[in-house]
């Protein structure tokens, strides 16, 4: 579940420079008929309701819901025209605070003494109103206390749990204390001195250092789960083979700066430590280069498993013999991907650079079947092998694998040599169509790695498209499938880690997005200190591919 944080408004993030005041008089004077001075009010703290009941009660007048909602109308139709003249001050660095909250997955919220429609005026003039999801107002209940606990129940109805609450003023801090909120009190108006405010947990007098606001604002509450579902960690780049495609240009000596044990266990538990119970941890896919070559192997498996980390392995085959891989599958190992890229040794010796290359790979599932390990195969996709594509589902089932990943090449790495095989949109999107068939047989469960840009959109046709007459498959709905194809995922549900601690969206997005070991081998706290990891969504486009076309 995401945290929510709550904001007052006035004073916290913004001054209006008393636009507010002449309209509220005018506001009072319309639906109470009595004639108010506003500049003698104290809005410090206040709701507008309870501002407006005092001053009824104060000439002897009652105040019916009917008034209260004339006085909305009124007061947001004077506010508007003097919020547009303006302009309203942000206080400098609000902005680029709440959008780094945002991009952190916390929901963001408004628990403020102003009217529903004068918040949202104020927020809109203000430049902020995008950065909001919900909130509560004066007009929700006329006490601070019970605004601030109906934006906590609405925070709940969006799936956020409500985990502070940001305000300028004593009242503020109440709120936040009556409903078991921890508070940060701001001092960016210079309303109040600190000293004032020493009932909240801490205070911040600035939001320009935005490093130091959202520490401040970390230690008060634990930090959101990352967007982490699958984190792929380069244990090491010794390889024994030669691939045509390999991204990290591995070969067959130890490299310099691997991670060292110790580190390495570290990453396990902060990455652990990110994803308490009940939240499900991610997946660790652990490959190289190969990774059978790291000695630790074993006590790294075990580690993670029994963390609760489901472990997987990515090795090239020729080391995974039964008795290594019984001695994984006893540490916790849940099953090896195994690349396999042609349906026939001499096109995949080829491609992997060394001959009997498909021997040792057939040998490896052989392995894995005899101690009962779980298997998938991934096949690259060039121009190459485009005409393969049903050969190696076939492949695939026939070896018992539990599914074929088809990765579609990217020109980076040793693969740069090979750029010319990287298959043309036309090629694509017809090896992709044929995917989409082999998909509807439902014979073997099919992922599809690195080619979001056409799929997505393909399979969206698809899906609204019924099947022709001829079809193998055709029936009155729309085309099948059985799996889901993602856009792209690097950073974004997606990350890597080199085998020198360095993160990436993506193996093949090689961006430095942080070094570990800058953190002291956390890796959650690398992660939410990059920009560049806390900006990426996902979407259509392959980020590596689209970096390298540049």
């Amino acid at each position: 579940m995401q945290h929510a944080i709550l904001f007052d408004i006035d004073g916290t993030l913004l001054h209006a420079k008393g636009l507010g005041r002449p309209a509220f008089a005018e506001a009072f004077q319309i639906a109470y008929g009595a004639t108010i001075d506003a500049d003698r009010i104290s809005f410090i703290g206040a709701t507008d309701t309870a501002i407006i009941r005092a001053l009824a009660a104060e000439h002897g007048l009652p105040s019916s819901p009917a008034q209260e909602e004339r006085f909305a109308i009124e007061l947001t139709k004077r506010l508007e025209p003097r919020l547009a003249q303006g302009p309203i001050h942000v206080y400098p660095g609000a902005r680029e605070l709440l959008q780094a909250l945002r991009d952190q997955g916390i929901r963001l919220g408004i628990a403020t003494g102003n009217l529903r429609p004068t918040a949202w005026a104020k927020l809109i003039h203000a430049g902020l109103a995008d950065l909001f999801d919900f909130g509560a107002y004066a007009d929700d209940a006329p006490d601070r206390d019970a605004i601030a606990a109906i934006a906590c129940r609405r925070a709940n109805a969006l799936g956020a749990t409500p985990a502070l609450l940001i305000g300028d003023t004593l009242r503020d801090i109440q709120a936040a204390h009556a409903n078991r909120l921890p508070c940060l009190a701001v001092t960016v108006a210079g309303w109040l001195p600190p000293q004032d405010l020493t009932a909240a947990e801490a205070t911040l007098s600035s939001y320009t250092d935005l490093p130091a606001a959202l520490r401040t604002i970390h230690a008060l509450i634990p930090p959101p789960p990352l967007p982490i579902r699958v984190l792929a960690w380069e244990l090491t780049r010794r390889c024994p083979m030669a691939c045509k495609h390999c991204r990290g240009a591995a070969r067959d000596t130890a490299p310099a700066g691997e991670l060292t044990t110790t580190e390495a266990l570290r990453v396990i538990d902060t990455l652990a430590a990110a994803y308490p119970p009940p939240r499900r941890k991610p997946l660790l896919i652990l490959t190289g280069g190969e990774p059978m070559y790291r000695p630790d192997l074993e006590t790294l498996v075990r580690h993670a498993t029994e963390r609760g980390i489901p472990t997987v392995l990515a090795p090239c085959g020729r080391f995974a013999t039964p008795e290594r891989l019984q001695a994984l599958k006893d540490a916790g190992l849940r099953g090896l991907s195994i690349s396999i890229d042609g349906p026939d040794a001499p096109t995949h010796d080829a491609f992997r650079g060394i001959p009997g290359a498909f021997q040792i790979a057939l040998d490896a599932l052989a392995a894995a079947r005899q101690v009962g390990l779980p298997f998938q195969i991934n096949h690259t996709v060039t121009r190459a092998t485009l005409h393969t594509l049903r050969q190696m589902r076939d492949l695939a089932k026939a070896q018992g694998a539990t599914r074929i990943d088809y990765f579609f090449l990217v020109p980076v790495g040793r693969a740069t040599a090979i750029a010319d095989q990287c298959p043309t949109d036309a090629q694509t999107l017809t090896a992709l169509d044929q995917i989409l068939d082999l998909d509807a047989e439902a014979i073997l469960p099919i992922h599809v790695t690195c080619e979001p840009r056409i799929l997505t959109r393909l399979q969206a046709r698809r899906q609204n498209t019924p099947c022709a007459p001829t079809c193998p498959h055709a029936h009155p709905g729309a085309h099948p499938t059985q799996s889901r194809f993602n856009g792209c995922m690097a950073g974004a549900g997606f990350c890597f880690l080199s085998h020198d601690g360095h993160l990436q969206p993506c193996g093949f997005y090689d961006a430095d997005c942080g070094d570990i070991r800058a953190h002291n081998c956390d890796l959650p706290a690398t992660y939410r200190a990059s920009t560049l990891l806390n900006s990426l969504h996902g979407g259509p486009s392959c980020l590596a591919r689209a970096r390298y076309n540049k």
